[in-house]
């Protein structure tokens, strides 16, 4: 039950007698004077002496009162800690933007990352103002752009070459195609292949596969033989090229794009390149010498002759 009026005045007499002054001619005090100060902290004193001696004195000091000195000079300390930690801040926060008119220029990005051949469109790789210059000035930004990748190829296939290519090779899209030991930049590629495989002491042999799965782009992939009789559609391709035939029907002209690895180097990858040339898009008519061999491969046919083949890419 709270207590009657009655009872609260009783309570607050004691504080009323402090604030009375002693003449009763002055003026009432103010309660933020210093005598009233003084008033209010000797009835603290007063009231909680025995708790703040026995504080003083776990702490090691001779009374109350200097309990309460030392806390003044506790609270001194953390004000003028705060104080510093203000103007540090301060001073940081002034200084950050003359820190950041001498600091040196953003480092460009890095060049984007190795693509596989064909994985890329050609509008990725060529601005349209460079497929808008001249054919011969399209052959020199496509050579700056992709041949400067190491172990990349880069060729400009004319568009009749292609056409003769593509003919063929939608008809006969698998073959062999020994390499010549003179050719090969590395001794992995002869490792490579078999004793039984060696077209010739000086030759070893690469298995040739043609696809046409996207509409502008046409793949070859060149696998050792070896590998391609023990691993079969697994296995791993040493060359890849991709020609885009985004101009051939405007410009006349195909871009290749090409990548090696595998133990096979880029003057590999080169001769590769030239050969499906020769093979696939030579001039020679229907018949000849080129088609003979390609389709004697694909029919299984025992006319087929290394050492024809050997002669036909030799002078490549």
């Amino acid at each position: 039950m709270p207590p009657s009026p009655r009872v609260l005045l009783r309570r607050l007499l004691p504080l009323r007698r402090l604030y009375t002054t002693t003449p009763s001619s002055s003026p009432p005090a103010d309660p933020s004077s210093s005598t009233s100060a003084s008033a209010t902290d000797a009835l603290i004193l007063a009231k909680y002496r025995s708790k703040l001696e026995a504080k003083a004195a776990e702490k090691g000091l001779p009374s109350a009162a200097a309990l309460r000195a030392d806390f003044r000079a506790h609270m001194a300390r953390l004000r003028s800690a705060a104080s510093r930690k203000e103007e540090d801040v301060r001073a940081r926060a002034q200084a950050q933007p003359r820190k950041a008119e001498h600091t040196t220029p953003p480092t460009p990005p890095a060049p984007p990352a190795p693509h596989a051949p064909g994985a890329l469109a050609l509008s990725a790789l060529l601005s349209p103002d460079e497929l808008g210059l001249p054919v011969d000035r399209i052959e020199a930004a496509w050579r700056a752009r992709v041949g400067a990748a190491p172990r990349s190829l880069c060729a400009c296939v004319p568009g009749a070459t292609y056409a003769r290519m593509a003919r063929r090779a939608k008809r006969w899209g698998a073959f062999v195609l020994p390499l010549p030991a003179e050719i090969s930049s590395s001794s992995s590629s002869a490792a490579a292949a078999g004793p039984e495989e060696a077209a010739s002491p000086a030759a070893s042999m690469h298995f040739v596969q043609w696809r046409f799965a996207a509409p502008r782009v046409t793949l070859v992939l060149v696998t050792h033989l070896a590998e391609y009789k023990l691993r079969g559609e697994f296995a791993a391709p040493h060359t890849v090229l991709a020609m885009h035939l985004d101009l051939l029907d405007s410009r006349g002209v195909v871009l290749l794009e090409g990548g090696v690895g595998g133990g096979v180097g880029v003057v590999e990858g080169q001769w590769f390149a030239s050969v499906l040339a020769r093979v696939w898009g030579g001039e020679e008519g229907e018949g000849g010498e080129a088609e003979q061999l390609l389709d004697a491969f694909s029919r299984g046919d025992e006319a087929f002759s290394l050492g024809r083949l050997v002669r036909l890419v030799g002078g490549v």
